[in-house]
């Protein structure tokens, strides 16, 4: 029914309730995520960063829709291709505190207690 493509700060939430990958935020990466796949074998996928990602469809469809964050939505036809990159600009984010990425995920994920992940995040701290 569509896809998700995120980076691994941007979109992720979606892409995760899609069954898609979590990622560590430092990662230059592109995740692609299938929504509603009618195969059991149409998995997310995690591409390099650097990589550019083109989209196109191999049969003659309707109602094709492209939505850019939730926000813009553009009408397309089948045989229109989509280019997907990592821009050349980056963004500074800021990190309130000193906690590390498995501690975060503890924390946003109520993992802190959990024993089958706990020791495995545990394991990941810097």
């Amino acid at each position: 029914d569509g896809l998700i493509i995120a980076t691994p700060t941007g979109s992720t939430g979606h892409s995760l309730s899609a069954g898609g990958p979590i990622l560590e935020p430092s990662l230059a990466a592109l995740i692609i995520t299938p929504l509603s796949p009618h195969s059991l074998f149409n998995r997310p996928l995690v591409f390099d960063g650097a990589r550019e990602i083109c989209l196109w469809f191999r049969k003659e469809a309707s109602n094709l829709e492209l939505i850019l964050d939730g926000q813009i939505h553009q009408s397309l036809e089948s045989a229109d291709h989509i280019y997907v990159r990592r821009s050349s600009v980056s963004i500074q984010t800021i990190a309130l505190g000193n906690r590390s990425f498995p501690r975060v995920l503890r924390h946003k994920f109520h993992l802190a207690y959990e024993k089958s992940f706990g020791p495995m995040l545990d394991s990941m701290e810097d």
